[in-house]
């Protein structure tokens, strides 16, 4: 045998050692890709679960974002609402205010006003006060003066009265010394041309007079009020004549009467007459 073939001989069978290993190393590399793929393959059907199990929380998550979007935008109207009003109700506030503070600078004034107007008025009632102690002596000596003049009043009032029944008594002593037989109508010399009315049924009715100290209205009638009453003799539908002076004035009939005062009504005036407070009043006449 030849060195060539030794050599071929040689290198066939490191060949074929070498093509051995190969395919051992090939065999053995095969089983571990077919253990890779499966264990990739599960690995990749885990991933894929796993891709769903988050797909399907993504979907929750973005349901979730969807329901907390909606709240976030129900809330950003309701802020909006709310500031809105916030806005009206400050625009409000302010114009209140604005008016409080114009009413109370008004009230202001007006206390200013008041103050200066009570600070004048208390001055004018000082000055007042200082004229009414000047004027106290006076009004003093006054009361005492129309006090004095009172009781003169009423002395003369009664000497008056006492004066008038004087005169009625001594006209009735007259009439009855000149009463005519069978009646009759006597005249009189008495003030103002007055008569006495004189009947043979009895004495004569005596005469009274008074001043009248009140002329009132009522209803368009003239009332006169005078110091006579039933003590005098005075009735009610007493007729009576009034005088001024000596001059007839007009007729009157007492309409109420107490003890010692009667009120009239004028029933009759002279022409171009009124009855005036100061008049007399008589029961008898022309």
């Amino acid at each position: 045998m030849s060195g060539l073939t030794k050599i071929l001989i040689v290198l066939q069978l490191v060949f074929a050692v070498a093509l051995s290993v190969l395919l051992v190393l090939l065999v053995s590399r095969q089983e571990n890709y077919r253990l890779s793929m499966d264990s990739a393959n599960t690995r990749a059907l885990g991933s894929a679960a796993a891709l769903t199990d988050a797909q399907r929380e993504q979907n929750n998550e973005a349901a979730q974002i969807t329901a907390l979007q909606s709240k976030v935008d129900t809330a950003n109207a309701d802020l909006s609402a709310l500031r809105a009003k916030s806005t009206q109700d400050m625009n409000t506030a302010s114009i209140a205010q604005i008016k409080l503070e114009t009413d109370l600078a008004a009230a202001k004034a007006e206390n200013t006003r008041m103050k200066e107007s009570l600070s004048t008025s208390m001055n004018s009632l000082a000055a007042k006060d200082k004229e009414l102690e000047a004027l106290r002596p006076q009004v003093s000596q006054l009361s005492k003066t129309n006090g004095d003049i009172y009781r003169q009043l009423n002395e003369s009032e009664n000497k008056l009265r006492a004066a008038e029944n004087a005169i009625s008594k001594l006209q009735e002593a007259v009439a009855t010394n000149n009463t005519p037989a069978g009646g009759a109508m006597a005249p009189s010399n008495g003030t103002g041309g007055q008569v006495q009315m004189l009947t043979s049924s009895g004495p004569a009715t005596p005469q009274v007079n008074a001043t009248i100290n009140d002329v009132g209205n009522d209803k368009g009638r003239t009332l006169i009020q005078f110091p006579l009453g039933t003590r005098d003799g005075i009735q009610q539908n007493t007729r009576l004549f009034v005088y001024r002076g000596s001059s007839y004035v007009g007729d009157a009939s007492v309409e109420v009467v107490t003890p010692d005062r009667s009120v009239a009504v004028v029933t009759k005036t002279k022409d171009g007459q009124n009855v005036q407070k100061g008049d007399i009043v008589s029961t008898l006449g022309q």
